[in-house]
Formats: structure tokens, C-alpha cells, sequence
């Protein structure tokens, strides 16, 4: 027997999960589980006070929810509370990441829209903010049972008519995405608060620094003000702020060391504008320390008595089906290196006793890229233990030094990085020369062009891959687009269209469908993103599911895992062994990690 369990919890302005993680919701002193509808597929119905419903009722059911990441931590904070007692289900799965497998967005609403052409209102839901179940009239109160009914059957619905296409592995990679939030990782409380007192006063100095802005409500990153004080300086401002800008570089070197000018008389004189620069670089940081500060505030809320700090994510998030961050904290994106003297991997830290293993996938995208194309020379090389990108230089570029690449000649080491990885997706000459130089690559634009004309003449099964999926998108318009990949599961192009040239579809983006622009490299790179997230899944299965080691994060291609301090290099070797073990679906790829032993979580 399947059962559908939806709750109904008090919420207000301030206190609802718009502005709160789960966690903290379900942990507030105002949380108020007042209403639960429980739906099974033999029809029987319940839809009232939680407390009154008989849980051991359906102990041997298969629980279901629409959103279960919210539901079953409700539940389990009832029963840590004494609110009622009931029983801890086998299986309990989530018909809104169901939903996500099949393409269409998460919310209950907009997939029963997009599955069935139902509108389900939300009006009435809307209503109970900042009110009291208990205190509604009789005609309100019926109101919100039948709209909590409904939506139970509607998910249930889905579950019937869908979970059959939803593998055993995606399900439990769905209840482990769950189980990694609840568990949490553990945080380094103190070092965590010394991080929030220099931000905040990385912040107040900034602000000390920009003159029109005396308090965070003056706007102190305005660009237009920031444009009126550099003429009030009698200099232009640059015309882009970015970080990356190099004409914005330019202009901050020139203010810096003076620039030599003409004056109307004909004296050359020097100018420059030290003050606006100092402007522009507390600008900076005011938004840096600001973006840190939310962060690290947002891991001090999350801190659970145990020194763990709960965290949420979206299994399948991401179009191509990579996790993606959520509830105000997005682990995915955590900054790589230390940032204006902050290094927040590194607040991540292994308790007393324990020690973390991390381990990503080695160069898993080029891998992938091969595999597909059955490229026997470069996958040749890559099992002989080269790394994908001297294979290329191997393969393509008449390297034959039996030395490694990366001592004899690291800047044709970069060289095919860069090409491996860019030209590999369709970009072209001047997109190619910026990504170069940004590597530390001097490239000119006929070498640019140069370059990109070499690797497509001989990468034949590249350009055959390119063309194969254009052309078959194409030839999907005005329907959808259905790419199978070696797993069995499928990305999903809804609502192609190709016209005059432009190549679009709808994708599930942000919980919601996007009409997105595409080419042959833009739907190769999702091929392979695709592809390359459902093998280190099968990784991070081998990991947990089989050899029962708690992945407490995954981050794109990269696990970390907690484990005894007196069985570290024991499980370090395991771990190693998983993520470099091919998913059954493509036993020839050559994967390949190595695992390391950290007290900090780094990369």
C-alpha cells in the first residue's frame, strides 16, 4: 500500500520557509504541525489533527509526500517533541524530486499543470498566513482540508502513474541528498563567529570609505553614484565594475601609477585618480564581505547541539541533474580559497577522533567526452594512466616525450587543458583567446583562430557528436527533444523551436520551466555534464549504500566523507577504490580519483 502524507504547519511573516531553512523552521518555538492529510491508493482518506490519526495504521505502507525533505523532518520533530508516536516508515520518497526525474518542475502545482493540465489554486493556503487553524470559521476550515486532500491525491496521482519509471538508484540517490542535510557537517563554531566579527567589520570600514554612503541603506554600491563622484573627480569611470573586466583593471592601474596626458596647451602632464580606485576597491570588498557574512551567518544559524550544521540541497537541481543548493546556503558554490581573510571550507572541520576523506572525480568531463565518442586512441592513452589532457597532447599534438608532459612543457600542458575543455564545447576563436589568457595562456587572435580550426579538423568524432545532437534537436521542433543517456535516464528539451536559425526549447530551471537558447557545443556540454553526474552517483552508491561509509557532502564531482581517525587510511583506500570504479552502464570508462586524508574541508 502506497500513502500520501501532506502536512499543514503554522507560518507568518518572519517565520516560514521563505526566509528560514527546514531546519530552523521545524526547530522554532512557534512550530505548529496542525493539520495532516493521509491519502492511500485504496482511497481511504484522513485529513485533520495529526495527533488524532492512528500512524501505526500504515507502518507497512510506502509513505509518499510532494516535497518529503519538509514533510518527514515535520514529523520526526512531532515525534522528537511527543507531539504523537508513531513509526519510522521503510521507504519514504518525494514525489516532487519524482517529478524533477521526469523533466518537469518541482512544485506541486506547476507539475500537475505541465503532467495533467490541471490548475491547482494555492489562494487558500495563502490565506493561513499568520493565522491560526484552530480559530478559522467552519467554511475556511473545510476549505483548507479539501485543498490539503487534493493535493494528496494529486501527489499520489503522480506517484501512480510515474514512480515506474523512477530506477532504485535515483530513488535512494534522492533519500540520500535528505539524509546528507539532516546528518549536516560539522562546523567549527568559534572560528565561524571570529569570521562573522572581521566581516562585519570589513563592512563598516568599507563604508568609512565611500563617501556617499554613511549607512548600508545609502546604496553603496550604486554604479550611477559611483559614476558621479569619479566626474566629480574630473575622471571617467570605467564601464564595468567586474572583477574580470580587463579594461576595468586598466583604468585601476592607470589611477594607481598616473597616466601620462596632454593638457590643451600641449604640456604633457601626469594624471592620476588614487581616490576613486580606493572607492572601487572598498566597493568590492563591501559586497565580498557582505556575500561572506550572509553565508557564515547562515552556517551559525543552521548549528544543531550536536556541532553539526544542517544544510539543504536539490537532488537534481540542476538541468543536467547535478544537485543544486538550497535553503539560503548553497554547499555547491562554498569559495575555493580564502576570501578577504576568510577561508570557509575550512570552518568545516573533522570533530575530535574523526577524520574526513575527500576525493573528486579526476578530469571526469574530457573522460566523458571520449567515452561518448569512442575516441580508442585518446582512451587508449588515458588507460596507460595519462590524464586526459596530455592524452590529447599525445594524441593530437605529436607530443612523444616519454616524459610527463607537466615537467617537460607545462605551457602545452595548459595549451590542451584549455582546448580539451573549451574547444571540446563549440567555443569559438575570441571566446577561446579570453579563456586562454585568463588561464595564463598568451594567445593572439590568429593563434586563437588557428587553434580552433586544428582541433576540429582533427577531432572528427567531436564535430559528428556536435552535429548528430543540432540535427536532432532540430528535428524536434514544435515537440520535444529527448536525449537517452547510458544510464537509462533522459534530459528533457520541451517545446523545441527552430526558427530563422535560433535553436530554443524549455527547461526545468530554478523549479521552473526557462525557454533557453542552445547550439550543438551547448547541448554536447549538457550531454556530458549529464553523464558525468550520473557516474560519480554511482560512486558516491558504492560509498554509502554499499560500503556503509556517510557521505556527509557531494559538490559536483567531489565526495567528503567522515570517518574514525583509527580507520582512516583503511577507508581512505576504500573511497579511492569507489570513485575510480566505472558505473555498470559503461564498464570500459576510465575513471579515475584519489582520496585524502584532511581535518578540513578544502579543495
Amino acid at each position: 500500500m502506497v500513502v500520501c502524507i501532506d502536512f499543514e504547519t503554522y507560518f507568518a511573516t518572519g517565520y516560514s520557509l521563505r526566509v528560514m531553512d527546514k531546519w530552523n523552521y521545524v526547530h522554532d518555538k512557534r512550530f505548529d504541525p496542525y493539520l495532516v492529510s493521509v491519502v492511500s491508493e485504496g482511497g481511504q482518506e484522513f485529513c485533520g489533527d495529526p495527533r488524532e490519526f492512528d500512524w501505526y495504521s500504515i507502518k507497512n505502507a510506502i509513505w509518499i509526500s510532494h516535497n518529503k525533505g519538509f514533510d518527514k523532518l515535520v514529523y520526526l520533530r512531532s515525534l522528537e517533541l511527543g507531539l504523537w508516536s508513531g513509526p519510522i516508515p521503510a521507504e519514504w520518497h518525494c514525489t516532487a524530486d519524482l517529478a524533477t526525474f521526469m523533466g518537469v518542475p518541482r512544485a506541486l502545482a506547476k507539475a500537475v499543470r505541465f503532467l495533467y493540465a490541471k490548475e491547482l489554486s494555492k489562494d487558500v493556503r495563502g490565506y493561513m498566513n499568520n493565522r491560526d487553524f484552530r480559530e478559522l470559521s467552519d467554511q475556511r476550515r473545510e476549505a483548507l482540508i479539501e485543498y490539503c486532500l487534493e493535493d494528496s491525491r494529486w501527489a499520489l496521482r503522480i506517484w501512480k502513474d510515474y514512480s515506474a519509471h523512477w530506477p532504485p538508484l535515483e530513488r535512494w540517490i534522492s533519500d540520500h541528498t535528505w539524509i546528507m542535510g539532516i546528518r549536516g557537517v560539522p562546523v567549527n563554531k568559534d572560528a565561524v563567529e571570529g569570521g562573522i566579527r572581521v566581516l562585519r567589520d570589513q563592512v563598516f570600514q568599507a563604508l568609512r570609505t565611500i563617501p556617499w554612503a554613511e549607512t548600508e541603506d545609502d546604496k553603496p554600491l550604486s554604479t550611477a553614484r559611483f559614476a558621479m563622484y569619479c566626474r566629480s573627480q574630473g575622471v571617467e569611470p570605467p564601464s564595468s565594475q567586474a572583477m574580470d573586466s580587463v579594461e576595468c583593471d586598466r583604468w585601476m592601474k592607470a589611477g594607481r601609477d598616473g597616466v601620462i596626458m596632454v593638457s590643451s596647451d600641449g604640456t604633457s602632464i601626469v594624471r592620476s585618480w588614487p581616490q576613486c580606485v580606493d572607492v572601487l576597491e572598498a566597493m568590492r570588498t563591501y559586497r565580498r564581505s557582505n556575500m561572506l557574512l550572509t553565508k557564515l551567518e547562515a552556517m551559525r544559524e543552521r548549528m544543531k547541539e550536536d556541532g553539526f550544521m544542517a544544510y539543504s540541497q536539490k537532488y537534481g537541481g540542476a538541468h543536467t541533474f547535478r544537485d543544486s543548493g538550497d535553503g539560503g546556503l548553497n554547499m555547491q558554490n562554498l569559495p575555493r580559497a580564502e576570501l578577504l581573510g576568510i577561508n570557509m571550507r575550512g570552518y568545516i572541520e573533522a570533530p575530535p577522533g574523526k577524520k574526513f576523506i575527500s576525493s573528486d572525480l579526476s578530469q571526469i568531463e574530457p573522460r566523458i567526452l571520449r567515452w561518448l565518442i569512442k575516441d580508442q586512441v585518446m582512451l587508449g592513452y588515458m588507460r596507460q594512466g595519462y590524464d586526459p589532457y596530455e592524452a590529447f597532447a599525445r594524441a593530437t599534438l605529436g607530443y612523444t616525450d616519454p616524459r610527463p608532459l607537466k615537467e617537460v612543457d607545462p605551457k602545452l600542458r595548459a595549451l590542451c587543458k584549455i582546448m580539451d575543455l573549451a574547444l571540446g564545447y563549440g567555443v569559438g576563436p575570441d571566446q577561446f583567446r579570453v579563456q586562454a589568457n585568463r588561464e595564463g595562456v598568451d594567445m593572439s587572435d590568429t593563434q586563437a583562430r588557428f587553434e580552433v580550426n586544428r582541433y576540429r579538423a582533427t577531432n572528427v568524432g567531436v564535430m559528428r557528436l556536435w552535429n548528430k545532437l543540432e540535427t536532432e534537436m532540430k528535428a524536434s521542433h514544435n515537440s520535444f527533444y529527448e536525449v537517452r543517456l547510458p544510464s537509462g535516464r533522459s534530459i528533457h528539451y520541451w517545446r523545441v523551436q527552430h526558427i530563422n536559425g535560433d535553436l530554443k526549447a524549455q527547461v526545468t530551471k530554478y523549479d521552473n520551466l526557462q525557454e533557453t537558447g542552445f547550439y550543438k557545443g551547448k547541448l554536447t556540454e549538457n550531454l556530458v555534464q549529464a553523464v558525468a553526474r550520473d557516474a560519480f552517483m554511482y560512486c558516491v552508491y558504492l560509498i554509502e549504500g554499499v560500503n556503509g561509509l556517510p557521505v556527509l557532502m557531494r559538490v559536483h564531482d567531489e565526495v567528503l566523507v567522515l570517518t574514525d581517525e583509527e580507520n582512516a587510511e583503511r577507508d581512505r583506500q576504500i573511497v579511492e577504490r569507489c570513485m575510480s570504479t566505472p558505473p555498470p552502464w559503461a564498464p570500459d570508462l576510465p575513471i579515475q580519483a584519489e582520496a585524502r586524508i584532511v581535518d578540513h574541508y578544502t579543495k
